[in-house]
């Protein structure tokens, strides 16, 4: 039979090790508590950038389209242009009808209608990638 002393030892091991698993416990607890407000943080952050650049760009776009959008040859085109450069892409069909030099007047991308009441007339170039292969003979 074990004494009264060993008993008293089991008890405060037991106490003990009851005490520590609380403090593992309540240190887990707290460090998921953070972990978590980190998180949220995080994903606030995340969020509130998103928002951000969804609403600016709901301002900014439709802006930027009006003051870039010109109508070239009765057609709306959207003109990209710098001190240098013209660049104007038709909105409708897609093609390039315009890039040249500011300071030169040769578009080598137009080559003009005879008439210029035919309509509808090629407008531009498309860029064409080969992504299939070379033309065949049949297609040469």
């Amino acid at each position: 039979m074990l004494s009264s002393r060993y008993l008293f030892n089991f008890s405060l091991i037991a106490k003990i090790l009851k005490a520590n698993k609380r403090c593992k416990k309540a240190k887990f607890l707290k460090a998921r508590k953070i972990d978590l407000a980190k998180r949220k943080e995080r994903l606030t952050a995340v969020l509130m950038t998103i928002f951000g650049w969804i609403l600016m760009g709901a301002f900014v776009w439709p802006l930027s389209q009006a003051l870039a959008e010109e109508r070239i040859q009765g057609r709306r085109s959207l003109v990209l242009e710098n001190d240098k450069t013209r660049l104007v892409l038709d909105i409708a069909g897609g093609s390039i009808p315009e890039f040249r030099f500011n300071d030169s007047e040769l578009n080598p991308l137009n080559w003009g209608r005879r008439n210029p009441g035919d309509q509808p007339g090629s407008m531009g170039h498309f860029l064409c990638c080969d992504r299939w292969g070379p033309p065949s003979d049949a297609e040469g």
